[in-house]
């Protein structure tokens, strides 16, 4: 899994490694699990949400913007 990342160090194909991470599954154990995720409303928050809902964990999101967060909070609610 080294590969897209030094892809992206090199200033290649971003893409390509936001596809592998996506279509990647790790069970991490971690189903039934509650996970607090601050800054859960962009970047690299909602993307750690995202993933740990995948692996069925109750996220916990907290965000400084009421409007960003509700929207987070839809996007992961969403199958």
């Amino acid at each position: 899994i080294d590969e897209p990342f030094t892809a992206m160090a090199a200033g290649g194909d971003r893409g390509y490694a936001s596809r592998l991470l996506r279509e990647t599954h790790m069970d991490l154990g971690l189903a039934g699990r509650t996970a607090l995720v601050t800054g859960g409303s962009k970047g690299i928050g909602l993307a750690c949400a995202r993933r740990f809902a995948a692996e069925g964990c109750n996220v916990v999101l907290a965000a400084g913007n009421a409007e960003a967060l509700a929207a987070a909070r839809a996007s992961i609610a969403q199958p």
